[in-house]
């Protein structure tokens, strides 16, 4: 039998790694059996990534393990000394897990950031594959200003641009002033 677990709790002050979080609460509605809908949220405030805070986060997953949709959302007031703009940012996505090969297959449905004189939004589904070997995704098109309303335009748009080869990338994603950065994972490629 698969297990089933129902329940509600609450933390305060959880660390794990480099990563702070001021509080979570959890209502968790469980059967892995898929004998019935399963339903789980979760939502947590003020967390501490290091090089980013969120004011809150939020995921929300229901269905069966055959069949189910979650929606993860967080906002952040951003950090001016580093340039990072506030933001709030959606995901939803549906799928189904696989149990016998391990594996995730889903779509994504929605994407949304939205900044405070801006936004970008995901043009089209995307399908995604999750498992042991991997993750994979279907082109995803995100598109901002009037492309982000008008499809053909990002098409048109993703058609005439060149591509990285030759660009600077470091002058694009750094940041003004430089900082410290000793938290995370070390990953072993196989």
């Amino acid at each position: 039998a698969r297990p089933e677990a129902t329940g509600e709790a609450r933390v305060r002050m959880l660390r794990y790694g480099g990563i702070t979080v001021q509080s979570v609460e959890a209502v968790v509605d469980l059967d892995l059996g898929d004998r019935r809908e399963s339903n789980v949220d979760l939502r947590a405030t003020e967390i501490d990534l290091g090089a980013l805070a969120l004011d809150s986060a939020t995921l929300t997953a229901r269905g069966r393990t055959r069949e189910h949709a979650f929606e993860l959302r967080f906002a952040s007031s951003g950090d001016p000394e580093q340039d990072i703009p506030g933001f709030k940012a959606k995901l939803a996505a549906d799928g189904d897990y696989e149990d016998g090969n391990r594996g995730w297959h889903g779509t994504l449905r929605e994407t949304s950031l939205v900044f405070q004189d801006d936004s970008a939004h995901l043009l089209q589904p995307a399908a995604l594959e999750a498992g042991p070997a991997g993750v994979r995704a279907a082109p995803i098109c995100i598109a901002s200003g009037e492309a982000a309303s008008r499809p053909d335009l990002a098409r048109e748009a993703a058609r005439r641009f060149p591509g990285l080869k030759g660009m600077d990338l470091a002058k694009v994603v750094s940041v003004r002033r430089p900082f410290q950065w000793n938290e995370g994972t070390n990953w072993a490629l196989e």
